[in-house]
């Protein structure tokens, strides 16, 4: 079993029990009355819904091994290619994770013009997104995630080390730092959010990134990636397979946990 650590499993709760469905059904809010004493009270019918977690894609990646590739190969070839299937195998399933949460989210936000890039922006952005989900009993103290492509990263840099003192010195020696007005930055690649088909899910977040609670939503990878090897007949050598089954969802009475933030 191959396990990467992507951001996907950094700001979800991660479920492997194995699992095809996870159920989380909840209530129709239940609102208190205020009134003067008078001892009456209104009675409301409850409607209970099921929220279903369904575990429906797979990611795939493999090749054929030729017996002489890896007999006259320097290096243990075999083990290279089951690394990097796995790594394949493991970005998809970030990626359609990320996407799943953005679609679902249930709050928006779009930034000023240069959006990220910008580093005047930031602490604007970092302040309206965090005040979008303030407020609520317990989630918040899970601590804030904010997803954004490398590209971004430039205004996150220069509005470090242009702050006060310490924030400063210590950009400015090391670099930033991952951490923005106590937000977690996680940087993905160029393409991550995309308008596009990502198995069954229909993506639409071209120029969107992703900011929320951590641990609320939930991906579920029910037996991790796995691999297997076996030999191909008429031919040296093996096949090898690396898959993982997985889902993602967006509860709906916490997708407003979630901001998908549009790039102005």
């Amino acid at each position: 079993s191959l396990k990467t650590a992507l951001v996907a499993e950094k700001i979800c709760k991660v479920d492997n029990s194995g699992a095809k469905y996870i159920g989380n059904p909840y209530l129709t809010a239940i609102t208190a009355t205020a009134a003067a004493v008078d001892g009456a009270y209104a009675l409301t019918t409850v409607v209970t819904t099921d929220d279903t977690l369904t575990v429906g894609d797979q990611a795939t990646a493999a090749v054929h091994l030729y017996e002489f590739e890896e007999t006259l190969a320097r290096a243990d070839l075999f083990g290279s290619l089951v690394k990097e299937l796995g790594d394949q195998v493991a970005l998809t399933m970030d990626k359609f994770v990320l996407n799943t949460l953005a679609n679902g989210a249930g709050q928006t936000y779009t930034t000023a013009a240069g959006g990220f890039t910008t580093p005047t922006n930031l602490p604007k952005i970092i302040g309206d997104c965090t005040g979008k989900v303030a407020g609520y009993a317990t989630d918040f103290s899970k601590g804030l995630f904010l997803v954004v492509e490398n590209t971004d990263l430039t205004g996150f840099t220069q509005a470090g080390m242009s702050s006060g003192f310490n924030f400063a010195d210590a950009t400015l020696e090391n670099g930033f730092a991952g951490i923005y007005g106590g937000v977690e930055v996680y940087v993905v690649r160029t393409g991550t959010f995309v308008t596009a088909t990502i198995g069954t899910l229909s993506a639409t977040n071209s120029s969107k990134r992703l900011f929320g609670v951590k641990d609320i939503h939930t991906y579920a990878a029910p037996k991790g990636v796995q691999y297997d090897e076996k030999k191909v007949t008429l031919k040296t050598g093996r096949e090898i397979a690396v898959w993982a089954e997985y889902g993602a969802k967006v509860w709906e009475q916490k997708k407003n946990l979630l901001v998908v933030i549009t790039i102005a």
